[in-house]
């Protein structure tokens, strides 16, 4: 089986912060998020130095930006978004991203694995759990964003800055 987790590139330093009293997008339930009475959420951004906007941050939440969206709801028709533009004040610049919601399946293998780190690298998924999806997480893996290989090669082919 071929699925990954994706993630920001780790050699990015200068990534947005929220400042201090934001919301916290992690803990956003999916009634939350797809609530179609909402407005944008704005999240005002610590500008003490020059912040990198990758397509994909994971350290706020799940926020991609248009261009991975797009190859998403490609594959996940039923995937749950809700829009949010990162403010910086004083720079009066603004970047818009999207909060995105994906299934949640149990999908860890019982199988053993060797790698000690939490969270690990390395996983094994099991196939009967993971049936057809193609975008998802498991909770007992950080929340983090799992797609097939078809996804990932969709969103590496866009040009994708910070994957």
């Amino acid at each position: 089986m071929d699925n990954f987790v994706m993630q920001q590139d780790n050699r990015l330093f200068n990534l947005p912060k929220p400042i201090p009293g934001s919301p916290n997008l992690r803990r956003m339930t999916n009634e939350q998020i797809s609530d179609s009475s909402a407005k944008i959420l704005v999240l005002l951004i610590d500008e003490s130095g020059h912040n990198e906007y990758p397509d994909y941050l994971e350290d706020i939440g799940m926020l991609v930006r248009e261009n991975v969206l797009d190859v998403l709801t490609m594959y996940q028709k039923d995937l749950v978004y809700r829009m949010v533009i990162l403010t910086e004040l004083k720079k009066q610049r603004q970047e818009t991203y999207y909060l995105v919601s994906v299934p949640q399946i149990l999908c860890l293998s019982s199988e053993p694995t060797l790698d000690l780190q939490y969270p690990p690298r390395r996983f094994i998924l099991d196939k009967e759990k993971v049936g057809s999806a193609k975008v998802f997480c498991d909770d007992h893996y950080g929340k983090q964003l799992i797609v097939h290989l078809d996804v990932a090669e969709r969103i590496l082919r866009r040009d994708s800055y910070g994957v």
